[in-house]
């Protein structure tokens, strides 16, 4: 049997047959419990549950449980109590993974960055509303022939999306990425004719600014975490997965085009 929960010592524990993946066996110290049943793991605890009441059935409301699982119980025409549940890292809610955090639910949500094709764009993490004013000065400064447009996401007072940029097309793409994230203090600047090469150190220089989660022409996921508090960015998925290791043909290649667009001699 494998051991799922607790041990030998705990007042509870619960075990699976090997190779199986749905029977659970649930052991308590003391006395026996009468009408105890089965476990059963469903593709969303709270989809089912929706299910059952549908049919005229009154199952216990979902709860999620310190072994680490979303579960109700409900009893069989027999007095059988069954439960159904799902690991917290398995869980779903309207498409969108939950997990639990010290009995708090956390929602993580990819949000694809939309942006025009001949653009790159730069997001991060910043910490005040100078932001603006300080990341179009950077830019123009830095290059001048760059058309940008820029959007911050305050994360007190009034809370609202900051924007700046010389390029409205930028400016309004700018804004609908840096609201889709929906987190505080997050920017999304969005670049035509200049490259994040050029950019990257007086952007990572302006004092405001934390840290950069990608700067990129790749198609582009972010992963958002939310809680009651509100949102927060986790990390991204920048393009595609490596497909395999480069050969010497591929090492050529790379020191080929270096030199061709002009970053080597």
């Amino acid at each position: 049997m494998e051991l799922l929960y607790r041990g030998e010592d705990a007042c509870f524990s619960s075990l699976r047959a090997k190779d199986c993946s749905a029977p659970i066996l649930n052991l308590e110290q003391g006395r026996s419990v009468p009408g105890w049943g089965r476990i059963f793991y469903v593709a969303d605890v709270d989809v089912f549950w929706e299910h059952l009441r549908g049919k005229g059935l009154q199952p216990e409301s979902p709860q999620d449980a310190s072994w680490g699982e979303r579960y109700f119980h409900m009893p069989d025409p027999d007095g059988h109590e069954l439960s159904f549940a799902r690991p917290y890292s398995e869980q779903r809610y309207d498409g969108r993974h939950f997990a639990a955090l010290e009995n708090s639910m956390v929602e993580l949500e990819s949000v694809r960055m939309k942006f025009p094709a001949d653009t790159n764009i730069i997001v991060g993490q910043t910490h005040f509303i100078k932001t603006a004013e300080d990341m179009y000065e950077a830019v123009v400064n830095t290059v001048p022939q760059a058309k940008f447009g820029l959007a911050f996401n305050e994360a007190s007072g009034p809370c609202l999306t900051r924007a700046e940029g010389n390029d409205d097309e930028l400016r309004s793409a700018a804004i609908a990425n840096a609201q889709a994230l929906g987190a505080g203090h997050v920017f999304v600047l969005i670049l035509r004719n200049a490259y994040p090469i050029n950019l990257l150190n007086v952007v990572q220089n302006i004092p405001e600014v934390c840290s950069i989660f990608c700067a990129t022409a790749n198609p582009v996921e972010v992963i958002v975490a939310r809680t009651e508090q509100g949102r927060g960015v986790m990390g991204v998925i920048d393009g595609s997965s490596p497909k395999g290791v480069e050969g010497p043909a591929e090492i050529n290649a790379r020191k080929e085009f270096l030199r061709k667009i002009g970053y080597k001699r």
